[in-house]
């Protein structure tokens, strides 16, 4: 029983030790991913609203 009890001890300690690296990569790759997202978004934004301005444009010409 005190065999366990050891091992027990041993195993938390090294979950301890280590969940806080699990925790921090997590992390990490969530805030990555985040960032690559809002990128992406801003990306699309962008091409969005020069599509618009060249479409505006184009309707002018049109007109004129």
């Amino acid at each position: 029983m005190e065999l366990f009890h050891d091992s027990m001890m041993l195993g938390m300690g090294l979950f301890g030790i280590i969940l806080p690296f699990i925790t921090l990569t997590t992390y990490v790759v969530v805030m990555v991913s985040l960032w690559k997202i809002m990128r992406a978004l801003q990306t699309a934004a962008a091409a969005l609203e020069r599509l618009a301005e060249q479409e505006t444009a184009s309707r002018t010409d049109i007109q004129k």
